[in-house]
């Protein structure tokens, strides 16, 4: 007699136990601490077996196998993560130290066999791993053969690990999460730790990617982030003009995208149509991206690096997908603020795991101690006591009625060293004992003060921050596109001329070929004929026009007049003529009013390629605007019609967007106003002491 049973269910069942395996066991990242199960396996292996920075580099080939302890998913995959971990092009902060080759970005997975190489742990790995014991993790799962067992999570201590971003295809289910700046993450915790009713926008962190590039969709980012799905991020490879070689060279790449693919697509592209042109291509890439793109003679430089953009992996979008587990088994879409919350919550929980288990160990050596100090006081008691026992345990007993202890303490009396009876070394138990109160009632105090908890969790992100953190290295701008420019091919658009932009107070522009400018009085910058300016007035508006809108003329000429290009109110006039370009050097648009209020911006915040003919809001004000200059880090000097002058650091000033009011720069008296604004740099010396922004000045001679 056979049983009927349903192929469909038997199928229908056996991929759905499939499906949920790969999805919990392989895929996708756990949210509190942001790590793969498999890669988790393997950090956990390299930590336990002593693969960490602080020793000497073992070949990569022993971490390998020592990972296959809990890895099952092959040794090759194994390699895999290992090497990856290590590469400082594919990991934002790399987990993995790796001596010998272990890649470059010409193509992927060109590392040398692990025979040749040897690997640890970098140091960062050590904030994810440590304080990851039974005491600390809760939650612990059986190896594949039942012999070991490996936390479900790592403690993730002031450090987490979203900021090396992933990657994951599952059944049915997708991830992609981008990496992020560690300074900026771990700021964001913190301001959530004090408020955990932060809006978003106090707490979002954009993109930074390991290889740089330019996102040039801010705004849907940002988006796409606090929803935790949407719009990806659109990068866009960095290329600059060689204007001696007449090249272009490509200096950083979207992220995940290999020299060699963007060579053989430049050359397929070349080879569709030779009028493009492009003429040679030479990739030097070395440990930084450097490919040259040789241009023909009469190649526009502007033109081929558009078509480029639009035809090759040089602009790739990276998909935003934050789908990880929730609590190791739930696939769920976090948003930005809750995916730092859920990590928040996870660590609060491993640090009141470990200082609760630090309380109990510190507990039991005091009672420890205080036995030892009983002993002590009846020494010659508990020698004969020790001598006329027949056994160890008969003088174990014996000992607990004499003194009133316990079998602990009574064990720790009689593995008691004989020297360690001299009058120091009894002071010293008593030293011991006043320090380990001590210590109980400092961690206890924490284990009681939410306040407390949260300083001690605030210095570890500090901590994290100052000594992993480093400058952005992807620069994110909002750039819009104009309608016809998506419909037409790269080289259709209009041919960039370069040209000279000059301003006087007048309020008078010209433009002039930059082959026929001569230096004059007038404030200049170099620019195209294709591109747009920024004109910031007195009245706190700031308009983008294109350089079209300026007539050609000669340095002679007196220009256009700005009045005839843009609609001015009564009393209004421009102060200031930006070029549209990002200038790294000084990426922030500084501004003073006559009522001592400065404000810094980000100067991405007024690009774009969209012209503004009617104008927006640069700052917020009812009074006017009297100085407006590109920054960095530079010192304010305000200067008051009563003769009062204050400078201070520019950097006291936190950047703000275009509808905020800005802060004080100077207490002024009544009727005293600023009439003038500078910008200095740090070292030049100046009759006005520098202060504390804020302040009333001084009265400088």
């Amino acid at each position: 007699m056979y049983n009927e049973v349903s192929l469909e269910n038997i199928i229908g069942e056996s991929f759905s136990q499939y499906a949920g395996a790969v999805i919990q066991s392989r895929a996708l990242v756990d949210v509190r601490d942001c790590v793969k199960p498999s890669a988790r396996q393997v950090y956990y292996c390299m930590y336990t077996d002593k693969f960490t920075h602080d020793k000497p580099f073992k070949k990569t080939l022993k971490a390998i196998g020592s990972s296959m302890r809990l890895y099952i998913h092959g040794d090759m995959s194994c390699e895999g993560i290992i090497m990856r971990s290590g590469q400082p092009f594919a990991m934002r902060y790399p987990l993995v130290e790796v001596e010998g080759s272990y890649g470059n970005l010409t193509e992927t997975g060109n590392w040398a066999a692990p025979r040749y190489t040897a690997s640890r742990l970098s140091e960062l790995t050590n904030y994810l791993i440590k304080e990851t014991d039974k005491y600390t993790i809760d939650e612990w799962i059986d190896n594949y053969d039942d012999t070991e067992k490996y936390p479900r999570m790592l403690s993730s201590l002031g450090f987490y690990n979203i900021v090396n971003g992933t990657s994951g295809i599952s059944v049915g289910i997708a991830s992609s999460i981008p990496q992020f700046n560690i300074v900026e993450v771990n700021k964001a915790l913190v301001k959530l730790l004090k408020n955990p009713e932060a809006e978003y926008k106090e707490i979002v962190c954009l993109p930074d990617f390991a290889t740089g590039g330019i996102i040039i969709n801010k705004d849907e980012v940002y988006e796409s982030l606090e929803k935790g799905q949407g719009k990806g991020c659109v990068i866009q490879a960095k290329i600059s003009y060689d204007k001696k070689d007449h090249c272009l060279i490509v200096e950083e790449l979207p992220y995940s995208v290999y020299t060699n693919t963007i060579c053989n697509e430049i050359s397929k592209l070349v080879e569709a149509d030779d009028s493009i042109g492009i003429v040679n291509i030479n990739d030097l890439t070395g440990e930084n991206v450097c490919i040259k793109i040789y241009l023909s003679k009469k190649a526009n430089p502007e033109v081929v690096k558009n078509i480029l953009y639009q035809k090759t992996s040089l602009q790739k979008t990276y998909s935003i997908n934050m789908t990880m587990l929730e609590d190791g088994r739930y696939p769920r879409v976090f948003g930005w603020k809750n995916a730092l919350l859920s990590h928040l919550k996870h660590e609060k929980k491993v640090y009141i795991n470990m200082f609760s288990h630090k309380l109990d160990e510190l507990k039991y050596r005091l009672k420890i101690v205080n036995g030892i100090i009983i002993a002590i006081d009846k020494i010659d008691e508990v020698i004969n006591t020790i001598k006329q026992s027949e056994s160890t345990s008969v003088a174990n007993e014996a000992l607990c009625l004499l003194l009133g202890i316990d079998s602990n303490q009574a064990k720790a009396i009689l593995d008691i060293k004989l020297s360690r009876l001299a009058r120091l070394e009894i002071d010293k138990y008593v030293e011991e004992k006043q320090n380990l109160e001590k210590e109980i009632e400092h961690i206890s105090n924490i284990l009681n003060s939410e306040d407390l908890l949260k300083e001690e969790m605030i210095a570890r992100f500090k901590e994290v921050a100052k000594k992993f953190g480093d400058k952005r290295r992807t620069q994110v701008i909002q750039k819009e596109v104009k309608k016809e420019e998506k419909k037409v091919a790269g080289k259709s658009i209009a041919t960039p001329e370069p040209i000279v932009i000059t301003y006087n107070s007048l309020g008078y522009l010209q433009r002039i070929p930059i082959t026929q400018y001569r230096n004059n009085d007038f404030s200049y910058f170099k620019t195209t004929t294709t591109d747009n300016i920024l004109l910031f007035t007195s009245a706190g508006r700031f308009f983008r026009i294109a350089t079209s809108s300026v007539k050609e003329c000669g340095p002679k000429d007196k220009g256009t007049a700005i009045g005839s290009i843009i609609k001015l109110e009564p009393q209004e006039k421009v102060i200031q003529v930006l070029s549209n370009e990002f200038n790294e050097k000084r990426p922030y648009v500084f501004f003073a009013m006559e009522n001592g209020i400065v404000k810094k911006s980000e100067k991405t915040v007024f690009m774009g390629d969209t012209r503004n003919m009617k104008g927006q809001v640069a700052v917020k004000t009812d009074s006017t605007v009297v100085g407006i200059f590109e920054s960095n880090g530079d010192d304010c000097l305000l200067k008051t019609n009563t003769g009062f002058r204050i400078r201070f650091d520019a950097e006291e000033v936190r950047a703000s967007g275009k509808t905020s009011a800005g802060v004080k720069g100077i207490s002024l008296s009544e009727n005293d106003f600023v009439i003038e604004c500078k910008i200095v740099s740090k070292d030049t010396v100046t009759k006005t002491p520098r202060q504390k922004r804020g302040g009333k000045g001084k009265r400088v001679e």
